[in-house]
């Protein structure tokens, strides 16, 4: 999976549907999903207000 967060100014629909005053922060997260062959099965972006949570995320490294 790959997860890419990037604050950025709520666009006038992101303001109108998630009820928030003009110029608000938000948090977009975008996520990709992965078979094991490395084929994108499901993708993701979702919108956040950035004044109403908190985004904590585990990253696992891998050593071998």
């Amino acid at each position: 999976m790959d997860l890419q967060p990037e604050p950025r100014r709520a666009t006038a629909e992101g303001i109108a549907l998630l009820s928030l005053p003009r110029g608000a922060l938000v948090t977009q997260i975008q996520r990709a999903y992965y078979a094991e062959d490395g084929r994108p099965v499901e993708t993701a972006d979702t919108v956040v207000p950035t004044a109403l949570c908190e985004l904590v995320y585990e990253v696992s490294v891998a050593t071998g």
